[in-house]
């Protein structure tokens, strides 16, 4: 199995070898340096982005890989192939349709299912109280931290 912190490398590595290949600013016009400029801003916005992804799965990532296998229910090699069988086969239907959906909520509402499949008693509900108030909050904050972003990136390179 692959860990958060290794993808998010192999992430990392990949999205720049392909700017690597993709910048080259010799003999371009001004329309396509303008161009070019814009999409390497669009690209930097994209890169600010992923190394706050890799920062927190490089940090907080092995906590909620140990919430899910081990405190919302009990989980044994056949629970955990059916949540992971169960939670693949929704993302894949969900990417069939075109929406965006979050891989950890997919497995997050698998392990629930699983665990419900043997019974309310067999579930932590303070543990999954605490997640979906999570849920709850990061819409509002993200949204916060990103107008804050924004607005000081905006200051700096505009």
């Amino acid at each position: 199995m692959t860990t958060p912190l290794v993808a998010s490398v192999g992430w990392t590595v990949s999205h720049w070898f392909y700017r690597i290949d993709r910048t080259r600013w010799r003999g371009l016009s001004e329309d396509a340096r303008g161009a070019a400029i814009a999409e390497a801003r669009a690209w930097l916005a994209r890169a600010a982005g992923e190394e706050g992804l890799q920062l927190g799965l490089a940090t907080m990532g092995y906590k909620v890989i140990a919430t899910i296998g081990k405190e919302i229910t009990e989980i044994t090699p056949t629970r955990g192939f059916c949540a992971e069988f169960g939670a693949a086969t929704t993302v894949l239907f969900a990417s069939s349709l075109g929406l965006p959906i979050s891989t950890t909520h997919t497995l997050v509402g698998a392990v629930i299912g699983v665990g419900f499949a043997r019974g309310i008693g067999a579930l932590n509900m303070r543990v999954i109280r605490n997640i979906a108030n999570s849920w709850l909050a990061t819409v509002p904050v993200s949204a916060g931290v990103a107008a804050i972003l924004f607005l000081a990136v905006r200051a700096v390179v505009f």
